[in-house]
């Protein structure tokens, strides 16, 4: 189960009347990292699992099927009426895909495929974010001006008020003084946007 510290989930394995913080388990993350406390946040509050029992893979791309996996828990993990995906049944991410289609936080990228294991590139992952904040009753309405953003012509036009508000809203920075909105996200940075997310977004 989790217990509340300080205003912080913190998970936590019982041991008879025992409750233990679960180590860190991943020998691939370094402490010294920039993002090792993402990383860490994630893991304890149960947004991510490891891609193996010591293993994260920070610098691994993000595919669409986690995203919307790490959204699903966040949201403790509610049971949904099944997507009209063909490609997302039968697997560890069906019941996250299900929830999310039936909420209307994400659109497939047809009528019947949402391809779970394609990468999710930055503004899917703005328009992802932007709909659940949606979804959660947030105030969305922050916008930034992207034209700062040598390449902000190439966000796609349905990414651009979600890239506009996740720009505004701290969520997604600029990566080296652009946005590069069709690169894929790495485990890591997810886990760095989902936690600026959790602290800023949903205050």
């Amino acid at each position: 189960g989790s217990s509340a510290s300080g205003g912080r989930l913190t998970c936590t394995v019982t041991t008879g009347v025992m409750a233990a913080v679960t180590p860190f388990p991943f020998t691939d993350v370094a402490t010294g990292a920039w993002y090792f406390g993402d990383i860490v946040y994630a893991y304890n509050n149960g947004l991510f699992s490891g891609t193996g029992d010591h293993t994260f893979e920070p610098e691994t791309t993000m595919t669409r099927g986690m995203l919307v996996s790490v959204l699903w828990r966040l949201e403790g993990k509610p049971e949904a009426a099944a997507s009209p995906f063909t490609d997302s049944g039968d697997s560890w991410y069906t019941k996250a895909v299900d929830w999310a289609a039936a909420n209307g936080i994400v659109a497939g990228t047809s009528a019947t495929t949402f391809e779970p294991n394609a990468t999710v590139t930055r503004e899917q992952m703005a328009a992802i974010l932007f709909r659940y904040a949606n979804f959660k009753k947030l105030d969305t309405s922050a916008r930034a001006d992207l034209a700062g953003f040598p390449d902000a012509g190439s966000v796609s036009a349905y990414a651009t008020d979600a890239m506009s508000w996740a720009n505004a809203s701290g969520i997604i920075v600029g990566s080296n003084g652009k946005l590069v909105p069709q690169d894929g996200a790495s485990r890591a940075q997810v886990a760095a946007i989902l936690h600026r997310f959790v602290e800023n977004g949903m205050k």
